[in-house]
C-alpha cells in the first residue's frame, strides 16, 4: 500500500485485467466482493482491536483506490457499482472513515456518477444516483468545513481536493447541474470564506517557502485544491444554471487569487537556472498545470461572461497588490516586489482588451496608466529582483500599443533601458525578456535612440552572444530579433556584421536538424539583403564559401542541412 512500485504494479495488472476480461461478467464475483467489504465496514466490531481496524482500514483504502483504476480502465463496471453508492457514502461519513478513506470514497463516486452520466444509462441514475446527491452535497460540504482549522494538514486538503473535483463534476455535467445549484453556491462561499483566512498560511508554506513548500503528489495538496477551486468557479461562471453564485463575486475572487498568483521561490530557483522553461510558462498556449495558469484560466472564463466586470476585477486587484507591494517594501519585507509582479501579470492578461480602447471602461484605462506610469519608479536600479525586472519587460511588450499611444514619450527611453538589459553581464532570463521588449519597441523609437542602443549599449553583439548560448525557444527569439534588427537598423548593424555573422552561422550549422532555425535562420538572410546592400554584399562574401562546403560534403551530411544550404 504505501509502496510505490506495488502500487504501480498493482494498477498495471488491473488494466491487464481490465483488456484482457469481459468485466464484469469474466469476473462475476469481483462486485459481490467489493459490495461485501463496504457492508462488511459498515459493521462496529467492539471486540477488534486497535491494530486490526486499522489494518482494516488499510485494506480498504487500497481497494478504494483499486475500485478507480478499475472504473478508469473499464466503465461497464459503473452501471454494477451503483446499487452500492449509499453503503459508499457510509463508509465515506461514518465514524470509522479516515481522511483516506473519505478522498478514496469520493473518487469512486465521481468516476461512477460520471461514466453514467457519460454513458446515458437513465434509469440507474434516477434509480440510485440521483437520490443520493444531495447526501453527497452535504460531505461535501463537510468536507470543506473541516478545513478551516486544518491550514498544514496535507490530508484534509488531499480530502477537500478529491471533494470539489467531485462538486465540479456534478456541476459540469446535465443531469446533475442543476440539481446542486444550491449546493454548488454554498460550498463556493465556504471555499472562498477559507482562502481569504489561509492566505497569510499559503504565502508562508508554499510561496516564500525556501525548501519549496509543502510536497504535494497526484492526490493533491494546498496548490490542488487552490487550482480545482479555481477551475470549479471557473465551470459555474460558463453554466447558465450557476452564473448567479458568480455575478457579484468577480472582483473579491480576484483580489483573492491575486495573492495566490505570487510566483513561488521554487519557481524562481527552476526558471532562474532554465530561461526556456520560464518562456514556456509565459506560452499562452501551453496546458502548463500551475495556480497562475489556472487563474488565467478562470479569468478568461469570467470574462466571456462578464465582460466589464472582469475588466474592473482585474485591474482594482492589480492595483491593491501595487499597495501592498509598497507598504510591504516600507516595512522591509524581503517579498514585497511578488505583489508588484503580480500586478504586471494581471493587467497584461487583459493586454488584448486594451487593442481596442473605445471598448474599455474609462476606470479601466485609467487604473493600467496609473500602473504603468509608476513602472520607472518600480522597477529601475541594480538592487529590484530579477524576475520583477523580467515582468516589467514582458508587460512592457505586451502593451506596447497602449505605451505608444500613452507614453509616446517614453518610448525612446524603454528602447535603451531595454537595450542594456540584453548586456552579457545580467541574467539570461532578464537578457531574453528586455530582448523581446527591445524588438517590440524598436520600429517605435526615434533613429537617435536606435543609433545610442547600438552605440552605447552594443546591443547587436549582445543578441549575437546569447544567439552563441541559446536552445530551444531561447534561440528561435534571438533569431528572429536579429531579424527585426537589420528590418529597422541595417546601417547600423552593417558596421557590427563582422561580429555576430560567424555566430550566426555557426548556429545555422549546428541547428540544421532544426526546421524553425532554419526558417528563422532565412528570414534573417531575407532581410538583412532586403535592407542593405552593404550588409548583403558582407553576408554573400561569409555564406557562399559555407554553402558550396556543404554542396562539397553533401554525401556526408544530412539532407536537412543540405536543403538548408
Amino acid at each position: 500500500h504505501r509502496e510505490k512500485p506495488i502500487r504501480t504494479a498493482l494498477h498495471v495488472a488491473i488494466a491487464k485485467i481490465a483488456d484482457e476480461c469481459s468485466l464484469p461478467q469474466g469476473w462475476p464475483e469481483l462486485i459481490a466482493l467489493i459490495g461485501g467489504l463496504i457492508q462488511q465496514n459498515r459493521q462496529t466490531d467492539t471486540m477488534t482491536s486497535p491494530e486490526q481496524r486499522a489494518e482494516q482500514r488499510r485494506t480498504m483504502e487500497c481497494g478504494l483506490e483499486c475500485l478507480v483504476v478499475m472504473l478508469e480502465e473499464c466503465d461497464r463496471l459503473a452501471a454494477s457499482l451503483a446499487p452500492h453508492m449509499d453503503a459508499l457514502f457510509y463508509l465515506a461519513s461514518g465514524d470509522g472513515s479516515t481522511p483516506a478513506i473519505t478522498r478514496r470514497c469520493v473518487n469512486v463516486y465521481r468516476s461512477t456518477i460520471t461514466i453514467l452520466i457519460l454513458s446515458e444509462e437513465k434509469q440507474i441514475l434516477k434509480d440510485t444516483i440521483f437520490p443520493s446527491l444531495e447526501k453527497w452535497t452535504q460531505l461535501i460540504e463537510h468536507v470543506i468545513t473541516s478545513l478551516q482549522s486544518s491550514y498544514a494538514d496535507l490530508e484534509a486538503f488531499r480530502t477537500s481536493f478529491a471533494a470539489v473535483k467531485l462538486l465540479k463534476a456534478l456541476v459540469e455535467n446535465r443531469g446533475t447541474d442543476v440539481k446542486v445549484k444550491t449546493q454548488a453556491a454554498g460550498v463556493l462561499h465556504g471555499i472562498l470564506s477559507f482562502l481569504e483566512r489561509y492566505a497569510p498560511q499559503y504565502e508562508a508554506m508554499v510561496v516564500n517557502a525556501e525548501e519549496g513548500g509543502i510536497e504535494e503528489d497526484e492526490e493533491g495538496g494546498p496548490q490542488a485544491f487552490l487550482m480545482q477551486a479555481m477551475e470549479m468557479m471557473a465551470t459555474m461562471a460558463l453554466k447558465p444554471g450557476h452564473r448567479k453564485a458568480i455575478k457579484g463575486k468577480i472582483q473579491p475572487s480576484l483580489l483573492l487569487f491575486a495573492q495566490y498568483m505570487q510566483l513561488s521561490s521554487a519557481q524562481v530557483s527552476a526558471w532562474a537556472a532554465d530561461p526556456n522553461e520560464f518562456l514556456l510558462n509565459e506560452d499562452d498556449e501551453r496546458l502548463d498545470i500551475n495556480v497562475r495558469k489556472t487563474a488565467e484560466s478562470l479569468i478568461d472564463a469570467f470574462f466571456e461572461e462578464f465582460e466589464n466586470e472582469t475588466l474592473n476585477g482585474v485591474v482594482a486587484a492589480a492595483m491593491r497588490m501595487v499597495a501592498l507591494a509598497e507598504e510591504k517594501n516600507g516595512n522591509g519585507n524581503p517579498f514585497w516586489w511578488k505583489y508588484y509582479e503580480v500586478a504586471l501579470k494581471m493587467i497584461s492578461i487583459i493586454g488584448d482588451c486594451l487593442e481596442a480602447p473605445d471598448e474599455v471602461p474609462p476606470q479601466v484605462l485609467e487604473g493600467v496608466a496609473k500602473i504603468i506610469g509608476q513602472l520607472g519608479n518600480a522597477v529601475s536600479g541594480p538592487h529590484v529582483p530579477l524576475f520583477l525586472r523580467a515582468r516589467a519587460f514582458l508587460t512592457a511588450q505586451k502593451l506596447r500599443n497602449f505605451i505608444v499611444a500613452r507614453f509616446a514619450g517614453d518610448v525612446d527611453s524603454i528602447l535603451l533601458v531595454a537595450a542594456q538589459g540584453v548586456a552579457p553581464e545580467n541574467n539570461m532570463v532578464l537578457r531574453v525578456c528586455a530582448m523581446r521588449a527591445f524588438c517590440s519597441f524598436l520600429g517605435h523609437a526615434s533613429m537617435a535612440a536606435r543609433s545610442a542602443a547600438f552605440q552605447e549599449s552594443r546591443v547587436a553583439t549582445s543578441i549575437a552572444e546569447i544567439l552563441s548560448q541559446a536552445t530551444d525557444d531561447v534561440l528561435h527569439l534571438a533569431m528572429d530579433a536579429l531579424s527585426a534588427l537589420v528590418k529597422h537598423c541595417p546601417a547600423e548593424v552593417a558596421a557590427v556584421e563582422e561580429s555576430f555573422s560567424p555566430i550566426v552561422l555557426n548556429v545555422w550549422a549546428a541547428a540544421s536538424n532544426d526546421p524553425l532555425v532554419q526558417l528563422a535562420f532565412q528570414s534573417f538572410v531575407a532581410s538583412a539583403c532586403a535592407s542593405s546592400d552593404a550588409l548583403r554584399r558582407s553576408l554573400e562574401n561569409r555564406l557562399i564559401p559555407r554553402i558550396l562546403r556543404v554542396f562539397q560534403l553533401h554525401a556526408e551530411l544530412r539532407d536537412q542541412t543540405v536543403g538548408g544550404a
